[in-house]
């Protein structure tokens, strides 16, 4: 139980420092605060498992530091690949893009990050560790407990709250690529005998039939369904500015340009 304990410890302290970290690199130059954590805490997970990873792995290898930089090189570009990986499939989302920095893959990891964390895990294995295990042992036992199991609760909430907005946000992905679907067999319908062209058949088709009610028919149900998630937009606006390169894997951002434009197209037939 101790043990585990101490590893929790870890994942706290390390967190909380790589967060530290990213808010003071990010928040310096823009001369503000910005909160660079994927969660809303004082925290930042991926430094913890960077940590632990390379505590757990590279151990052996401690009066070794070639192999300690190498190894620490690896492991940590593999979980920053992976991570990156696994947050883009399960919210169609890219949060980092490292494609404009030289000898990357796949814009996921590049080679000036990974040689970064591979000096960081110089750091940590040969002076930042043995000063944190210091100063670990001398906390309380009552605290030495129980601060660790009121982080993670914290934590656990923290990550369940900011999971289910961007599931939400999922759901209005799925939407938008729904409502494209209809109006691409929408469009589809037009004369397609004429020889004009498409945004002139399209212009023609608006003035002389219904097809811009049923246009804004279905935008108007897409839109109706993405609003139902208003209630997560703190959050989103919040992972918005934590990750300012990140980009949607969906079109939904023009369904109000098209709703827009539809309603000043009926209102212009009307007069």
């Amino acid at each position: 139980m101790e043990t585990i304990i101490e590893h929790l410890w870890y994942f706290i302290i390390y967190s909380s420092g790589g967060w530290l970290c990213e808010c003071l690199y990010c928040g310096i130059p823009a001369k503000r605060f910005i909160n660079r954590g994927f969660l809303w805490g004082p925290y930042c997970p991926i430094y913890g498992c960077g940590a632990l990873l390379v505590l757990w792995f590279l151990m052996p290898f401690a009066n070794q530091p070639v192999w300690i930089f190498l190894f620490g090189m690896l492991v940590t570009s593999l979980l920053e690949y992976v991570t990156s990986w696994g947050m883009e499939c399960l919210f169609h989302t890219t949060w980092w893009d490292y494609s404009n920095r030289y000898f990357h893959i796949n814009g996921r990891v590049c080679l000036r990050n990974s040689l970064l964390s591979s000096l960081m895990a110089l750091i940590v294995m040969y002076w930042l560790h043995p000063t944190i295990c210091t100063l670990i042992e001398r906390i309380p036992t009552i605290l030495f407990y129980a601060l660790p199991l009121l982080y993670i609760a914290g934590f656990s909430y923290d990550l369940y709250h900011t999971i289910t907005t961007l599931l939400h946000q999922n759901k209005r992905f799925l939407a938008a690529e729904e409502t494209l679907c209809q109006l691409k067999e929408c469009l589809r319908q037009m004369d397609q005998t004429s020889n004009a062209p498409l945004h002139e058949r399209i212009r023609m088709a608006l003035a002389s039939t219904d097809t811009d009610e049923r246009l804004l028919s279905i935008l108007r149900d897409a839109l109706a369904k993405t609003q139902r998630s208003e209630a997560y937009e703190a959050a989103r606006q919040r992972l918005k500015k934590a990750f300012p390169n990140q980009h949607l894997h969906t079109a939904y951002a023009s369904l109000a340009e098209w709703l827009e434009l539809l309603e000043h197209h009926r209102k212009a037939k009307k007069r």
